[in-house]
């Protein structure tokens, strides 16, 4: 009796340590795809073509960031920014396939005339607190949404 509870508690053990493992693996590509999404974040922006979001974000996120991209361009203007800090707050899976990140932003960012290059607007040190939802197809993670948890983003003028 007793060599099959140690048993027991030796699977037990060992299916734990297995989600343990996964867990941690799984925070950190998470993490990557974040950390990937805001650097080609900056550059489509930059170039004003938001096709290579879709290396990690899905088709609807991608197209949202177009729009909102687009609609910036009707003005003659896009958008340069750097992150200069991310803390990441916390990481949970409410189930293998699904993720929702909380994290603390620091972007430098600026609006500039496409055709004179002059600078139109700009912020420096802005904090966006956000939470990504992040969904895995096959063996990747892709940002589905980012939504600010404290939206005080400055207007455009």
């Amino acid at each position: 009796m007793i060599r099959k509870i140690g048993i027991v508690l030796f699977f037990v053990l060992l299916f734990f340590a297995d989600t343990t493992a996964w867990g941690r693996d799984e925070s950190t590509n998470v993490k990557t795809t974040i950390q990937r999404y805001n650097q080609l974040l900056a550059e489509c922006y930059k170039k004003m073509d938001m096709n290579p979001m879709q290396e990690v974000a899905t088709i609807e996120q991608a197209t949202d960031l177009y729009i909102y991209m687009a609609a910036i361009g009707e003005g003659k203007e896009r958008i340069e920014s750097r992150l200069k800090k991310i803390d990441f707050i916390s990481v949970k899976f409410q189930d293998k396939n699904t993720a929702i990140v909380k994290d603390r932003e620091t972007w430098d960012f600026r609006y500039v005339n496409i055709k004179t290059g002059q600078v139109v607007e700009e912020q420096k040190d802005f904090v966006y607190n956000l939470i990504y939802e992040l969904v895995k197809n096959g063996d990747r993670w892709f940002v589905k949404s980012v939504t600010a948890v404290d939206d005080k983003r400055p207007k455009h003028k």
